[in-house]
């Protein structure tokens, strides 16, 4: 055994390596392990001072170690050749903090407080320390694999447990074995595409026993890990042949199989009940025609075989509970099966269609009038004459009673209501004598109009549903009356009955989405005025109709027209002979023209939303015209309404659905300001 003093004679130290061109390089110590049959406390005592590690040291830790070697290493591999010493001489070092080693005996260290999942992925100096690993197996099984990897573990101490829940391997070996391990599970475990297997059923419904099988596979999973890759099974249901489609691997397949066929038997009895939620169909619509689909079948199968027995398809009920939208199906298997797919062809969720319109009245009237009016006083008395074609004289009086009264203030109250009851431009001569007052007045006029945009609904509806907006009054109209007389002779209860009827603007609407984003319209637009306002019974209604049917692409416009009535009227009035002479005729008479176009166009624009977020959008944009309009308004109020809070609709970006709230919300939020 060697002594303590011939230690140091056992390392050979400072070997210093100078870069060229440098005057200082980075000094690299390195030490010679070379032991002969030296007591194993000395040897850790060495140890101790070359890795800078604490030690801890079971009693039963004695021996002697040898190690030979002329190579120089570092501490890292220096430390890593002692932890083989100790291996070899039945010891172990357990790093169970940084920095503090416990050394003791083989067989303790699977029960010492081991390092979990370190020293595994390679690094020096701890590749032959014991630890504990637990390893996740992604596309094999643990207990198919336990079998090849038992041998590889160390036969004194090494110890392999599975955990077949989490499809998990728990280690406990050295390092280095830990790490060989790792490698042959890395070429072990890889992904293999799983096969497909078809289960076709003659009894059971193959949806019932698809989300059988996956309820008891999530009761069965207690950890995340069990729904890893290796447990990933396919299972799933093909309602069209009523088959059963399985993947995975064999013994997954098999499994699978067998349950699915103790699954699929048949019923003690020959009729079975469904009740069937509907997520979008009208349950009453729908029991109607599952109703009408069983009829036709029992009609078919009475034709084709004369003299068979249809008592099934005869049995067949179909209930709706309005209450729920729930169908109640009591049928056969075979009946219920076939109406089952038939609910799932029909149960979808309908496009919605936004249909936008503007109805515009065209008014292109134009009107021109140009006339002289006369008047003259004397002692003897008054003329008045008038050449226009309305014959203004009520207003060519309150104009002469203002002019020629003496009365400085009363003429002036007069005049001006006159002038003001002359449409037109009005210019007035006269001459104001003692005896006699002339006063002539020229009436010049010219009248156009234009557009008149009557109104612009919106109508939201789903596909092949009818939409229907009405803006208008309820208005009565007589329909008949009654009088009666008594035995006096004298009116006895006298009545009329009246019925009420819309006037207005009446828009309906059906669309119907067809392939490749095109929407059939089925318009039918009423626009009624009531032309006089007067009794019950004079009551006269103009009406403009149009009832077509167009194809519009989505978010496209398509107008409607009306038709186009030209009404002209011209006229002219004159005093005789006066207003022939050529020349000076024109002071003595009136003309007047007018030209009337009226034309109704309908504007429409019907644009499709398939899902929440399309109408949500559209929501959002009609919410934010409004609110520009309120900010527009409060930015344009005059001074009187300064001290009146304007309301404006808060903003809308709470609202809208988006896939990172925190940005668009943001976003919209710097709109509104920028808005505002």
């Amino acid at each position: 055994m060697l002594k303590r003093t011939f230690l140091p004679q056992l390392f050979l130290v400072a070997v210093i390596k100078m870069s060229s061109g440098a005057t200082v390089a980075q000094e690299i110590i390195t030490w010679t392990p070379n032991f002969r049959d030296s007591d194993i406390m000395e040897v850790i005592r060495v140890v101790q001072d070359v890795t800078g590690k604490t030690m801890v040291v079971d009693p039963r830790v004695t021996g002697t170690i040898t190690v030979m070697s002329n190579q120089a290493v570092d501490a890292d591999s220096y430390y890593d050749i002692f932890l083989r010493a100790l291996d070899l001489a039945g010891f172990t070092a357990v790093e169970t903090e940084p920095g503090l080693v416990s050394i003791l005996p083989s067989q303790e260290a699977r029960s010492a407080a081991l390092p979990i999942g370190q020293s595994v992925q390679g690094g020096r100096g701890q590749n032959s320390g014991y630890v504990t690993e637990t390893i996740r197996l992604d596309n094999i099984a643990v207990n198919d694999v336990l079998p090849v990897l038992r041998p590889l573990v160390s036969q004194s101490n090494g110890q392999m447990s599975a955990f077949p829940d989490g499809n998990m391997l728990l280690l406990v070996d050295t390092a280095s074995n830990v790490r060989r391990i790792r490698e042959v599970l890395a070429q072990l475990d890889q992904g293999v595409a799983p096969e497909t297997e078809i289960v076709s059923l003659k009894f059971a419904i193959a949806t019932d026993v698809v989300e059988l099988v996956r309820e008891m596979q999530q009761g069965r999973r207690s950890t995340p890990a069990e729904e890893g890759s290796v447990n990933r099974l396919g299972i799933n249901a093909d309602p069209r042949t009523n088959s059963v489609l399985i993947s995975g691997s064999a013994r997954q397949r098999e499994q699978l199989r067998t349950l699915v066929e103790q699954l699929d038997r048949p019923r003690e009895q020959t009729g079975n009940t469904r009740v069937v939620y509907l997520e979008y169909a009208n349950a009453e619509r729908l029991a109607g025609v599952l109703g009408q689909v069983v009829e036709n079948t029992f009609n078919l199968n009475q034709g084709e075989n004369s003299g068979g027995n249809n008592s099934s398809v005869r049995q067949a009920s179909i209930e709706a509970d309005p209450d729920n939208n729930a169908l109640i199906i009591t049928a056969d298997m075979d009946i219920i099966e076939s109406l089952m797919d038939v609910v799932h062809r029909l149960d979808i969720q309908r496009a919605q269609v936004l249909v936008e319109a503007i109805i515009v009245e065209i008014n292109d009237d134009t009107g021109q009038n140009l006339g002289i009016q006369w008047l003259f006083r004397d002692d003897s008395g008054a003329f008045a004459s008038s050449f226009e074609a309305g014959n203004n004289l009520t207003q060519l009086g309150q104009i002469a009673e203002g002019a020629l009264n003496e009365d400085r203030e009363e003429g002036l109250t007069s005049l001006a209501a006159g002038l003001a009851a002359t449409a037109g431009q009005t210019i007035g001569i006269g001459r104001i004598g003692s005896s006699n007052d002339l006063l002539a007045l020229v009436d010049m006029l010219q009248a156009t109009s234009g557009a008149n945009i009557l109104s612009t609904p919106n109508i939201l509806t789903t596909d092949n549903s009818e939409a229907v907006i009405t803006v208008g009054e309820n208005v009565p109209f007589v329909t008949g009356s009654y009088t009666g007389a008594n035995s006096n002779g004298n009116v006895d209860n006298p009545f009329q009955t009246i019925t009420r009827e819309n006037v207005g603007t009446t828009l309906r609407v059906t669309p119907h989405v067809n392939q490749g984003n095109n929407v059939a319209l089925d318009i039918n637009q009423e626009i009624s005025s009531i032309s006089q306002r007067a009794g019950a019974v004079d009551l006269i209604t103009n009406e403009r109709k149009i009832e077509t049917r167009v194809t519009v692409a989505d978010g496209e416009i398509v107008v409607l027209g009306g038709l186009i009535r030209d009404n002209i009227i011209q006229s002219e009035s004159k005093i005789p002979l006066l207003g022939d002479v050529p020349g000076l005729g024109r002071l003595f008479r009136s003309n007047s023209s007018s030209v009337q176009k009226t034309n109704l166009l309908v504007f429409i624009r019907p644009t499709i939303l398939r899902d929440d977020l399309a109408l949500r959008g559209a929501t959002a944009e009609k919410y934010q015209q409004i609110r520009n309009q309120q900010i527009q308004q409060q930015s344009q109020r005059n001074i009187l309404l300064d001290s009146l809070d304007m309301p404006v609709l808060p903003e809308w970006s709470s609202q809208l659905p988006t896939e990172n709230s925190n940005d668009d919300t943001g976003a919209e939020r710097t709109a509104g300001d920028n808005n505002e």
